[in-house]
């Protein structure tokens, strides 16, 4: 496994990510001033928002050039709380991703979100069918033993990854399952090609991602 992106954050650290990122668009700064007041009113659904800050700040972005090379990237370089204002440092990393005008936002809504569906998607991309069973899905997208419930599997993880595939980038993916003797699933996906420009905009717009980053290690 080569060149692959990966930054995985809890519910609540996505949900202020994705609030800073709007605010990144209609700026294009890498250094942002909000008003403290509405950066809590408009996320009051998150308890303890700004130990959610706090955490989300400490996180990074992993960049795997090959087997034997990982690298880590801070999303946010700093931030801070002054006269009622917070302020948001990018990383120079990040930066440079965000102002990439050839990478469209939504590669990176999938970065962020869910950790699995950015890894299921490239597989997918890349072969145009994947046929696992269950416990082969499971070991593929590093979930171990969790969701050992074939509904839980499907409900919590293929479910909505698919879902949120579909949201983000209007590209079909549909999934079909065959029950097998030993209790266990047998399932096979499939990408519709119909959506060329779709898939051939999310994978240049990775692509471009993967470069950037991998430019600042070489």
């Amino acid at each position: 496994m080569q060149n692959k992106i990966s930054c995985i954050l809890n519910k609540y650290e996505k949900i202020i990510l994705e609030y800073l990122l709007e605010y990144f668009y209609s700026s294009k700064k890498k250094d942002l001033k909000l008003a403290f007041y509405m950066f809590k009113s408009d996320l009051n659904m998150i308890p303890d928002l700004t130990s959610y800050l706090t955490s989300l700040a400490s996180k990074k972005i992993e960049y795997m050039k090959n087997e034997s090379e990982v690298y880590y990237f801070d999303i946010i370089e700093k931030y801070s709380i002054v006269n009622n204002y917070l302020n948001i440092n990018f990383s120079d990393e990040v930066y440079g991703l965000l102002k990439n005008e050839n990478t469209i936002f939504q590669v990176y809504s999938l970065i962020f979100r869910n950790k699995y569906s950015l890894k299921f998607l490239d597989k997918l991309l890349d072969e145009e069918t994947i046929v696992l069973n269950d416990q082969e899905l499971r070991e593929f997208l590093n979930i171990g033993d969790g969701y050992s419930r074939i509904y839980d599997l499907e409900n919590k993880i293929i479910k909505p990854t698919i879902e949120e595939i579909r949201s983000y980038l209007n590209i079909g993916i549909y999934f079909s399952k065959e029950n097998q003797d030993n209790n266990s699933v047998r399932y096979i996906f499939s990408v519709d090609n119909s959506n060329k420009k779709s898939i051939d905009t999310f994978k240049n717009s990775y692509s471009n991602i993967v470069n950037i980053l991998k430019n600042k290690v070489d």
